[in-house]
């Protein structure tokens, strides 16, 4: 009994500290801070065009990395524990090659040449016989074959001649009038459906609108509102950087133009500070900045605003209702 007891005890223990250790696992995983950096860097002088971005967490146990650059493109990793996990590399095996032999160090002998090779005379061919081609035979003349005289034709008649060409354009003048009426019906049908395309989406956009109108104005879309507000504000403030420095050089060919433009910065109360650093430079023609962010967020926050959007009955009603307006 007091064995069994003792086994009981050692796995109430153990069990317990797995479940302590998993509480712990998601308590950090949810309050524990990711860390993350944005910084961009543009220099003209060098053709220097590139931006990172770094995701870190519990002292790089998790960290991973986004790098761009116009000629490498972009390039990213993921590592657990320094290790890398994400993407996988694909291990190309190399076929081994097998070394050459050194033919300075063995000797090699020629081989001998075999006996010479006798072809056989060629046998003499027997004549053939001659084969006489047979005369062709002469056709007998046909019988003479009379060709069949071509019919006179009916000379006009004279009042046919006689007819003036007013009398003639006269007879054509009704096919002329139905054939005009026929082109012009047609084209008519044809800028009927020009105008009937851009009527159709006029209409459809003010039908559209009107229902957004009425969709604005109800009391559950006001309430969705309110909310998708509320928690926007407030992941963009467990979002926001902590820490950001915005500097930079510019100049242009004409001392002139980089003055102006130093002017406007100045007058839009761009001066120089800690977090913000742009000078001019009139002796040469340069572009060169940096950015750098720095920032935190933690999950739970991230967790609670995923639960209200997913859960609240009025925001389902009202992205269901605008799906239901862009359909229409």
């Amino acid at each position: 009994m007091t064995v069994f007891l003792t086994v009981l005890k050692i796995t109430g223990i153990v069990l317990l500290s797995v479940l302590a250790l998993a509480i712990i696992l998601i308590l950090l995983l949810l309050f524990y801070p990711f860390r993350y950096r944005i910084e961009a860097v543009a220099d003209s002088v060098e053709g220097r065009y590139d931006a990172s971005f770094h995701l870190t967490y519990l002292y790089r146990v998790l960290h991973g990395k986004a790098l761009w650059d116009p000629e490498g493109g972009l390039i990213y990793d993921l590592k657990l524990f320094w290790v890398k996990i994400w993407p996988k590399d694909d291990e190309e095996e190399e076929e081994e090659f097998p070394e050459m032999a050194d033919w300075e160090d063995e000797d090699f002998e020629v081989p001998e040449p075999e006996e010479e090779f006798e072809a056989p005379e060629p046998e003499t061919a027997e004549p053939e016989e001659e084969f006489e081609t047979p005369e062709p035979e002469i056709a007998e003349p046909e019988e003479d074959f009379e060709m069949p005289e071509p019919e006179a034709a009916e000379p006009e008649t004279p009042e046919e001649e006689a007819e003036p060409g007013f009398f003639r354009k006269l007879k054509e003048f009704p096919g002329f009038i139905k054939q005009s009426f026929s082109r012009a019906g047609k084209t008519l049908k044809k800028f009927g459906y020009t105008i009937k395309r851009p009527y159709d989406t006029i209409k459809k956009l003010i039908r559209r609108v009107q229902y957004f109108r009425k969709l604005w104005g109800l009391e559950s879309s006001a309430r969705a509102r309110a909310l998708l507000i509320k928690e926007t504000k407030r992941l963009l403030k467990n979002l926001r950087p902590r820490k950001f420095l915005i500097e930079g050089t510019f100049g242009f060919d004409s001392p002139a133009d980089t003055g102006e433009l130093l002017g406007l910065i100045r007058a839009f109360g761009g001066y120089p500070s800690k977090k913000v650093r742009i000078f001019p430079d009139f002796d040469r023609e340069v572009l060169k900045g940096r950015m750098l962010l720095k920032g935190n967020m933690q999950l739970y926050v991230v967790g609670i605003v995923a639960w209200k959007f997913y859960y609240d009955k009025d925001l389902k009603k009202f992205v269901r209702r605008v799906k239901t307006g862009l359909e229409r």
